[in-house]
């Protein structure tokens, strides 16, 4: 029976995952809220958000920046109500992201960023950073949709056969386009 139809064509993986946001909204409300925001944004992204997570964050003498959670911010529905978006579109991404990767990657390995310029500006993509045997970072097209109180996404990544016959100028290119500030 495999033998009657073609296999797909082009080397690439998708990924989707959905995320309730009032789940998230409840993780920070408890105690202990501030690791789930540690284990889904890298300290790029905590640096890149901080308008956002203002109200959960402190910065420490040593310049490490704290995220708070829990009973300190029980009532304060304004924060709640801007950052548990965000972290569920953050999340609901990442899951896309390592879904569609063939490496075994985590959180930390992967930034969510926004395009600055051109025709596409605004447009999410995802970053898979170096290490892990990956010897340059790699860029994964991204789609975040939010509907009520569900965020979903979907992401395209390239195989390895691509990366490898991909030409220097392009890959060199994706790296520069997910430089953070």
């Amino acid at each position: 029976m495999a033998s009657n139809f073609a296999r797909f064509p082009l080397p690439f993986k998708v990924g989707t995952d959905i995320c309730r946001t009032s789940r998230l909204k409840n993780l920070l409300q408890k105690r202990g809220g501030e690791r789930f925001i540690n284990r889904i944004l890298t300290e790029e992204e905590v640096k890149l958000h901080s308008r956002v997570l203002v109200p959960f964050l402190e910065e420490r003498k040593d310049g490490q920046m704290v995220i708070y959670t829990g009973e300190e911010m029980k009532g304060k529905a304004g924060p709640i109500e801007k950052v548990a978006p965000l972290l569920a579109s953050r999340f609901a991404a990442k899951e896309a992201v390592i879904k569609a990767s063939e490496d075994r990657i985590s959180f930390h390995d992967i930034l969510i960023l926004k395009r600055t310029t051109g025709e596409k500006n605004g447009e999410p993509y995802a970053v898979i950073k170096a290490g892990k045997g990956r010897k340059e970072a790699r860029e994964a097209l991204l789609s975040i949709s939010h509907d009520g109180d569900y965020t979903t996404a979907v992401c395209i990544a390239a195989t390895e056969e691509i990366w490898l016959a991909a030409p220097k100028e392009l890959t060199s290119a994706a790296e520069r386009e997910g430089e953070v500030e």
